[in-house]
């Protein structure tokens, strides 16, 4: 619940007319809130109440106001004109008192009345109780008499209350001009104050900032060295596997001539066994040819051998038929015959033998062509047997290159992967490292701020007790010249009912 402080001051302020006196009277009052800081300009709720007897007496009117208050946290306001009244104003006997001015206010402008104020009327608005003190005299005879001596009683007291009025003025006066100067005080303090949290809270920044800049440079230079060290692993990835292409290709063109020059060894003894098959088979040809020829020509020659002794048997028998019997004649036929056939099987024996001579010729060039075929198949198969051996041997070779550029490639990464792990806790212990420093240091500066708060919060309860006395030695003092008032008002009325 919100406390509100009252600090109530009453200026009486009904003037007494004989014809008819105001149903009012006036009140003021300040309003501060909880935290002792006055509600400048602010809407707020006030209800006001007479009680009469004690401080716990009986309410005899109460009504409600909704008022603003000054630059000085000063509200003023006529009881007697608020609404919502319980009774008449007028039908209060202010000579049936003591009576007591009971304020209650809602510094949100409402009815949730919480701060509560309750002073005695030292002195009855004598211009209301001049009303009920006007019915009391009975005479008419006096009226004129008593109208003009209360009317110079009137204007002495006056007199009386004006130097009073006064001095209370003046009072006020001093209580505010005092209640200036410590708010003054209280300003600049405070004012001191924020200025040295604002100076700890931008020390504070600084080394925050400082802090912060000194991580990210060391972040920054960690990073970098993580990245030179992955690009110098990187040139060293690809010096290796530069190494291993020269290799791989320089092993891939050895290959290659190597399969060239075996290649060419193949095809020159292909060329080679063929211009030897092709020497063989020419000479096959030339001697079967030869062979050819030679049974032609003797072909040729036994048949113009037989022809020419068919033709000189022939004419030997056409003689003989001229000059010899049938018995010569037949004698003849029979030689001729004998002689035939004695030459036919001689030209077949020859043929027989001729052709003998060929298939052996065929044969002899058929054996050698076969022995060169199954030379160049045997050299064919050695050359590809060295071939193959060459291959295998280079495909090793080609392969434990690969081996030995994988395994450089592996253990460079597995340094880098090494490096990066420790670069990454390094830097990681470094951001912990940081976070502590920077937790120290907000820390240190969250000690400073609360202590700064601590220091201006008892500075502000000192300042508050301060002007607490002060305005409770200044309500001494215009309590004593109000009742000084009082009393000087009240042996006027005395003197003035005597007379």
């Amino acid at each position: 619940m919100k406390r509100v402080l009252l600090i109530v001051f009453f200026v009486l302020a009904s003037v007494m007319l004989w014809a008819q006196a105001p149903n009012a009277f006036s009140y003021q009052a300040v309003v501060r809130h909880a935290n002792n800081r006055l509600a400048v300009n602010e809407t707020v709720g006030v209800r006001m109440s007479i009680i009469r007897g004690s401080v716990d007496g009986m309410v005899v009117y109460s009504e409600l106001h909704t008022v603003q208050t000054n630059v000085n946290g000063l509200f003023t306001l006529n009881i007697g004109e608020g609404r919502g009244a319980t009774t008449s104003f007028a039908k209060i006997n202010w000579a049936n008192g003591p009576y007591f001015v009971k304020s209650e206010v809602d510094p949100n402008g409402g009815t949730d009345y919480t701060a509560v104020q309750v002073s005695q009327l030292l002195s009855v608005p004598y211009a209301l109780h001049a009303n009920t003190a006007s019915t009391m005299i009975g005479i008419a005879d006096s009226m004129s008499l008593m109208r003009n001596n209360l009317a110079d009683s009137v204007n002495a007291l006056r007199g009386e209350l004006t130097g009073n009025a006064s001095a209370v003025n003046l009072a006020i006066t001093n209580l505010q001009n005092k209640e200036r100067g410590d708010s003054t005080t209280v300003h600049n303090a405070l004012k001191d104050t924020a200025v040295d949290i604002r100076a700890d809270m931008n020390v504070a920044d600084v080394a925050l900032n400082t802090a912060v800049t000194n991580l990210q440079n060391k972040e920054r230079g960690d990073s970098t060295a993580v990245h030179n060290a992955l690009i110098d692993t990187a040139a060293d990835i690809r010096a290796d596997m530069n190494v291993a292409d020269v290799a791989l290709n320089t092993a891939v063109i050895n290959l290659q001539n190597k399969e060239r020059g075996d290649s060419t060894a193949v095809h020159d003894a292909l060329i080679d066994t063929a211009a030897d098959i092709r020497a063989d088979m020419n000479a096959a040809d030339v001697a079967l040819n030869t062979a050819i020829t030679d049974l032609r020509n003797k072909e040729r020659g036994d048949s113009t051998a037989v022809h020419d002794a068919l033709i000189d048997t022939a004419l030997n028998i056409r003689a003989d038929m001229n000059s010899r019997t049938d018995a010569a004649l037949s004698s003849a036929i029979s030689q001729l015959k004998n002689k035939v056939l004695s030459d036919s099987t001689a030209l077949h024996t020859a043929l027989v033998d001729t052709a003998a001579a060929i298939r052996a010729d065929m044969n002899a060039a058929s054996s050698a062509q076969n022995t060169a075929i199954t030379n160049l198949q045997n050299k064919v198969h050695t050359d590809s047997l060295t071939i193959h051996t060459a291959l295998v041997d280079t495909a090793a070779d080609i392969r434990d290159d690969m081996n030995a550029a994988n395994s450089s490639q592996n253990t460079a990464i597995a340094n880098l992967q090494n490096k990066v792990h420790t670069d990454s806790l390094t830097i990681h212990t470094a951001l912990v490292d940081t976070a502590a420093d920077i937790r120290a240091d907000m820390n240190a500066a969250n000690s400073a701020h609360n202590t700064a708060i601590t220091n201006l919060q008892n500075k502000v309860h000192t300042d508050s007790l301060t002007i607490h006395t002060a305005l409770v030695d200044t309500a001494a003092e215009i309590r004593a010249t109000m009742n000084a008032a009082n009393s000087a008002h009240n042996t006027a009325i005395t003197n003035l009912q005597n007379k």
